[in-house]
Formats: C-alpha cells, sequence, structure tokens
C-alpha cells in the first residue's frame, strides 16, 4: 500500500512540474460579421479525465460612449457554457475601450477536445454595430478590477483544467491564428438540433468525423464523409471534431 501512494504521490508532482499552456486567438469572420474565439492547448487532454474548471474570457472593443448602445451576443459554443458577467464602458482607467466580461462555471470533459497545438473553436461573438476592431483583453496591459471605473468586475483571461494535480489556470497569453488555418475554418454544420442526419459543407476535403459524448468517450467516427447518420445516437449533446489534412475544428452539436 506504501508503495501503491508513493507511486500516485510522484505522478501527481510529475504532472504539476510540466505546466500545461492554454492560449486565446480571436478571428473576425468578415462573411458572417461575427467574432470567432479559439483555444490552444500545447499538450493533449488524456484520461484520467481532465476535466473543464471556471473561465474567463474579455473582448474589448473601441467604446462607443458611456451611453452607448452596443451588445455582443455569444454564440454556438463548442465546448463549454459562457455567460456574460459584465459590460464596462469607458472606464476611467481606459476610456478609450469598453470591455465585455464573459464566464464559465466548467464541467465539460475535455478528453477528446483539447489535442496538441490545435486551435479549437470555442464560441463565437456577434457585436451588434459590426465593428470589426475588437480585440482579446491582456492581462498584462489592461486596467484589472481595481482599476478606475472598472467597477470592480474581474476581466482577467483564464482557463482551469482539473486533473490530477488539482485546478490550474493554463492560461498564458493570446496568439494570433495564422492564414493557412483561417481558410479552414469555413465550414457549415447543419441541422443542429439533429435527429437523424447531419450534413458538412467545407470548401475544404473533409478527412473525418469523430463524434464524442459529454463524457469524452468516442461513440462513432465517420472518414471522407460530408452526410453523417446519426440515428442510432441516444438524445444529447455531442462534440463532432471534424479533421481536414491537419487542421481540426470541434463543434457541439444536440441530438433529438
Amino acid at each position: 500500500m506504501k508503495t501503491i501512494i508513493t507511486i500516485f504521490a510522484i505522478a501527481i508532482c510529475t504532472t504539476s512540474l510540466f505546466a500545461q499552456s492554454v492560449t486565446f486567438s480571436l478571428n473576425w469572420n468578415s462573411e458572417s460579421s461575427f467574432y470567432e474565439l479559439y483555444v490552444t492547448r500545447d499538450t493533449t487532454a488524456e484520461t484520467p479525465p481532465t476535466v473543464a474548471g471556471t473561465a474567463s474570457v474579455t473582448i474589448v472593443f473601441p467604446t462607443d460612449g458611456v451611453s452607448g448602445t452596443r451588445t455582443l451576443a455569444h454564440t454556438s459554443e463548442s465546448v463549454s457554457n459562457f455567460n456574460p458577467a459584465g459590460v464596462i464602458r469607458s472606464p476611467a482607467a481606459a476610456s478609450e475601450n469598453d470591455f465585455y466580461v464573459f464566464n464559465s462555471t466548467g464541467g465539460a470533459n475535455y478528453v477528446g477536445v483539447l489535442e496538441a497545438d490545435v486551435a479549437v473553436l470555442w464560441m463565437t461573438f456577434t457585436p451588434s454595430d459590426g465593428n470589426s476592431e475588437a480585440r482579446l483583453f491582456e492581462n498584462d496591459t489592461d486596467p484589472d478590477s481595481s482599476g478606475e471605473g472598472m467597477l470592480g468586475i474581474n476581466a482577467l483571461s483564464s482557463f482551469y483544467v482539473i486533473s490530477l494535480a488539482g485546478a490550474v489556470n493554463e492560461y498564458t497569453g493570446n496568439t494570433t491564428l495564422n492564414t493557412t488555418f483561417n481558410e479552414m475554418l469555413d465550414v457549415s454544420i447543419f441541422p443542429n438540433p439533429a435527429t437523424d442526419k447531419v450534413y458538412i459543407m467545407s470548401k475544404n476535403p473533409i478527412d473525418s468525423v469523430e463524434i464524442y459524448d459529454v463524457l469524452g468517450k468516442q461513440v462513432n467516427v465517420f472518414r471522407h464523409r460530408n452526410e453523417l447518420n446519426i440515428s442510432e445516437l441516444n438524445s444529447g449533446i455531442y462534440l463532432f471534431k471534424i479533421r481536414s489534412g491537419d487542421q481540426i475544428l470541434t463543434k457541439k452539436i444536440v441530438v433529438e
């Protein structure tokens, strides 16, 4: 028993020593007039389950004034559910900006979702005024909750992952998607919700589609198909991992 406990402790310590890194990327989709938020982790999520902890992301726009009317709707959440946590308009600490804060309570299983160095579409944002000049919050330079006019709202970006090492904030900063990856993003999957079949439209060939349940278990895989028969799936929420070349896109689909 003592040997088993020692080995288990070493495993936890080893996991802690090699900390994972998560970055956010924001892409403006000019054809659809919305923003796409991508999450990239430098290591693959593996069993024992790697589960989502809390997460936060803040979208920063040029201000439309203290009495501005711009709204920011978030849609197409592919993995975790996020909720609005506050809008800070033209605070004295950064009067040229408006801050839109979103938080997630976590709970999703990341196994089968996060692969090493693969950008995963997390959700989309649609500004009511069509403004295309937004950026992601920078933890080191943008004002924190104590900044003048920030209303005490924590706008810092974070991404907690729960594993054997405990809950760790793996967020390390923001990156820019490369042009090659952006060309892969024009993928539509419908209907959603779905019952018997799901269709995929893409200007690039689809190599495979892996389907995972909410526990991270792979329940089906299709190869070189754009029409998927899902009639044997139970009702619930599934993650569809779409592969095209060396690119991967993950979409959340509800099966009824």
